[in-house]
């Protein structure tokens, strides 16, 4: 849970210093996927695999179809 917890702290550090739209795309959606994953992780025992897809969905996924969306 931590380990997701840190990655969704470091996703997002990208789309509050950048001006770059696609940066802040992907670190907002980045950092909420992992947060979901991590809020997975902690409420599941024995670890399944949502977190997993939450991370996966949240930090590829999601940021890609809305870039591509976006046309940038």
């Amino acid at each position: 849970m931590l380990f997701r917890l840190g990655c969704a702290v470091f996703a997002l550090s990208p789309a509050l210093v950048t001006t770059l739209t696609p940066r802040r795309i992907w670190g907002v959606c980045a950092a909420l996927g992992y947060a979901v994953a991590a809020e997975f992780a902690r409420r599941s025992r024995p670890w399944n695999g949502r977190g997993a897809v939450a991370a996966l969905l949240g930090s590829v996924v999601v940021p890609l179809a809305l870039m591509i969306a976006a046309g940038g």
